[in-house]
């Protein structure tokens, strides 16, 4: 199945829908780690709400 966009553009249109519809504004940027990093980390994307860190995968 096609769906016309990439993992990439889908973790950042999740993740800007994610932070604007917050109440609070994270704490710092969203970190997208590269592969390797990924593969180490165990997450595609971590959102540093303040006292709620989230991790997705």
């Amino acid at each position: 199945m096609k769906v016309g966009y990439t993992e990439f553009s889908f973790g950042y249109a999740f993740t800007e829908s994610l932070i604007r519809s917050s109440s609070a504004a994270p704490v710092s940027a969203p970190v997208f780690p590269n592969l390797i990093q990924e593969g180490h980390s165990g997450f595609d994307i971590r959102i540093n709400f303040p006292g709620v860190p989230l991790f997705f995968q």
